[in-house]
């Protein structure tokens, strides 16, 4: 599943897939960065606190909420949506 935002003249692509979600944007030079669910889930286990703080930080209460792609797809939508951004692809 691939998503567009826009705002402004900025735009930025989210791609997602098996619940790992990739962000390309102009401030990481256009490289993806990927986030996984099951490994951040893995790692919160694990008792890896910089994980944990990074988590509480970016605001997300519990991981098991994003139980596949579409789920994920509304949470990232509406965070930006939140934030000014429209969703100009889906």
């Amino acid at each position: 599943m691939e998503l567009t935002f826009v705002k402004k003249s900025s735009l930025r692509k989210i791609f997602i897939k098996d619940r790992v979600m990739t962000l390309i944007t102009p401030e990481l030079n256009y490289q993806p960065l990927s986030l996984s669910i099951t490994q951040l889930k893995t790692a919160l286990a694990s008792g890896d606190k910089r994980i944990e703080d990074a988590i509480k930080e970016a605001g997300v209460d519990d991981l098991d909420k994003y139980v596949d792609d579409e789920t994920m797809a509304k949470e990232i939508i509406k965070d930006f949506q939140e934030h000014n951004w429209r969703c100009v692809k889906r």
